[in-house]
């Protein structure tokens, strides 16, 4: 009998299955994060640019796990072309 929501809530949670690496599960939150990017103003994307910045910043993690996954979800927000226009 297993429980829902809990670990599985949010963004890996929504794809129906669990992430198999970190890697896969930065993809899966940089899809969930650039989400509101797509259709923002020029204004409104530096800003939402600013919090994802802060909010996944390696340094402002926990623990040396979230550090990982951190830094694998920057470089994924980074490469994505919703970040670069």
């Amino acid at each position: 009998a297993g429980s829902a929501g809990g670990a599985g809530a949010g963004p890996a949670g929504a794809a129906g299955s669990a992430p198999s690496s970190c890697e896969e599960l930065a993809r899966q939150v940089a899809d969930f994060e650039c989400g509101p990017l797509k259709g923002s103003s020029s204004e409104a994307r530096l800003a939402l640019k600013r919090k994802l910045l802060v909010k996944w910043h390696p340094d402002k993690q926990p623990s040396p796990e979230h550090v990982a996954l951190a830094t694998h979800v920057m470089q994924e927000l980074q490469n994505r072309p919703e970040w670069n226009r």
